[in-house]
């Protein structure tokens, strides 16, 4: 009878866990492309696999600051999969790893404390995690997640290893973190914190501790080649700003873990006071030690809510880790962990469930999803659609245009949308009232009077360390100005900027703009960026 008990629960178990992650994620297959996919994809498309390891210029398109060729590679993938530009094909292969990392994680967690029932707490505090989800939302942190994956199966090869001393699991382990390199800097320093581990021991598996410390020089050898045009990637790198932006923004990142982990933090917490002073001393360090990655990202403090999720995965997804082990160890949490964890996600996860699905609405109705949907429709509704205000996917519609070889048109301005207009054209407009793409029906009324050059002064230069700055200067009237990069269709409205960016194209085109309170309007020439000049 107590046999019988026991394997009914554990279907419950796997039941729930199921259940409550497709209840959890499903969502986000209501989702589209946004933020840094069109880039990523348009980089992809144009050069082969192999430029990311060879050419500096072909992958510095993507990133002058980091080395990450794996993520061009996953998308190369998915664009291959999919056969032309395909949202579902992305968001499956998201879910996919997601879902493997998490299994890995809990398997990880079962294999270094020889309980299942740390596999179970594992996924607990990880299926639903709302940093995960908004991975999940987020095609482009694939690199994170990948990274993730990579660097648990080298630690699962090590442990077999250790136990078999079979040289196939060496060379798994070796690999899959050269791998997880790729993927992400962050990875780098990992091999520190495996000590930990009662399983590996410096003395018995030193040589695996040599050969990733080569592998870790050989990939900052790469990284350096790859990225020396520009500085290696730190040119210009201020540390005592750098601390400073720390300084300011862990309040930031303080309120982003209660309101992201606080399951984590609680049971963190009560690991922590019911064991040895030296777990705690542990903990902080290992947190710490984790933490460092993230001083060289001093976008995560600034903006916490935007890249926390990504930036931290390691430090959320390793104190996980921790207490499920830490939990499982403990007969008292491993008995109550059976009711009060399983009903403890039944309720968690249905209540984020429901956030999720809120959060996912939000996002239907934004001018981002809409333009890009109009963009993918086929056949179109409108024979041109207007990029919103902060529209950052405009590489989309090259990528559109590689596979179909036609697209509908991405407006930029208020003169071209002029122009379709009297053509004829149908032009769809995101209107904020509805929430919705609506015909335009009537001319635009700005753009009626134009001025002339003399008005304006412009600069603009592309530097050595990859910044680009431009400079657009007037008097005596107001009003929008900004530049346009044409073959990105991106429009940045700040008159003047000094910014680090990706490598542009050589001949990559531009020109200012300047819209006035009073319907005036200019457009600068079309200019070209040339990199000889350098």
């Amino acid at each position: 009878m107590a046999k019988t008990k026991n394997i009914l629960f554990k279907l419950l178990v796997i039941i729930s866990i199921i259940s409550i992650w497709v209840w959890y994620s499903h969502p986000i297959f209501e989702l589209t492309f946004k933020d840094d996919d069109a880039h990523i994809m348009r980089v992809a498309l144009t050069y082969p696999w192999y430029a990311f390891l060879t050419e500096p210029f072909a992958y510095q398109e993507l990133s002058t600051a980091h080395y990450t060729p794996w993520v061009l590679w996953s998308y190369q993938f998915d664009l291959f999969i999919a056969k032309g530009v395909n949202p579902q094909v992305f968001f499956i292969h998201q879910w996919i790893a997601i879902t493997l990392l998490i299994g890995l994680l809990s398997i990880l967690a079962w294999r270094v404390s020889g309980q299942v029932t740390a596999a179970v707490i594992a996924i607990l505090l990880l299926i639903v995690n709302p940093s995960l989800f908004n991975l999940l939302t987020e095609n482009y942190t694939r690199h994170y997640v990948e990274g993730a994956i990579s660097i648990s199966l080298s630690i699962l090869a090590a442990l077999a290893w250790v136990d078999t001393q079979k040289w196939r699991w060496w060379i798994v382990s070796v690999v899959c973190y050269a791998v997880s390199l790729l993927c992400k800097e962050i990875y780098l320093i990992l091999p520190i914190l495996y000590l930990w581990l009662p399983q590996l021991q410096f003395r018995q598996s030193y040589s695996l501790f040599i050969a990733w410390a080569v592998v870790g020089m050989a990939y900052l050898w790469l990284r350096s080649l790859m990225l020396s045009t520009v500085g290696g990637g730190m040119h210009g790198t201020d540390l005592f700003l750098l601390l400073s932006i720390v300084q300011s923004g862990v309040p930031h990142v303080l309120e982003w873990l209660m309101q992201n982990h606080l399951p984590l933090i609680i049971a963190a917490t009560v690991v922590v006071t019911a064991q040895r002073l030296k777990i705690l001393i542990f903990l902080v360090f290992s947190l710490f030690f984790l933490m460092i990655p993230a001083v060289f990202a001093p976008h995560v403090w600034r903006e916490t809510v935007y890249h926390a999720d990504r930036i931290f995965i390691v430090l959320y997804l390793f104190v996980a880790l921790f207490v499920a082990i830490r939990l499982s160890w403990r007969p008292v949490f491993s008995r109550l962990g059976k009711y009060v964890g399983l009903i403890s996600l039944l309720v968690w996860g249905y209540r984020t469930g429901l956030d999720n699905q809120t959060s996912v609405k939000m996002q239907q109705k934004s001018s981002n999803n809409l333009i890009v949907n109009e963009l993918l429709k086929n056949p179109p509704t409108y024979d041109a659609v207007v990029a919103a205000p902060g529209f950052q996917l405009g590489e989309l519609h090259w990528v559109i245009r590689h596979f179909q070889a036609h697209s509908i048109d991405l407006l930029l301005t208020e003169e071209d949308i002029l122009n379709q207009y009297h053509a004829g054209q149908k032009i769809g407009r995101f209107d904020t009232t509805c929430g919705c793409i609506k015909l335009i029906t009537e001319a635009p009324k700005r753009c009626q009077r134009s001025l002339p050059d003399e008005q304006f002064k412009t600069a603009f230069a592309y530097r050595q360390d990859a910044s680009i700055y431009w400079s657009l200067t007037y008097s005596k009237i107001t009003g929008e100005a900004g530049i346009i990069f044409l073959d990105r269709h991106l429009v940045i409205a700040v008159p003047s900027l000094s910014v680090r960016l990706a490598r542009p194209r050589q001949g990559e085109t531009y020109r200012f703009y300047f819209i006035g309170s009073q319907g005036e309007c200019w457009f600068g020439p079309i200019n070209s960026i040339d990199l000889e000049d350098i």
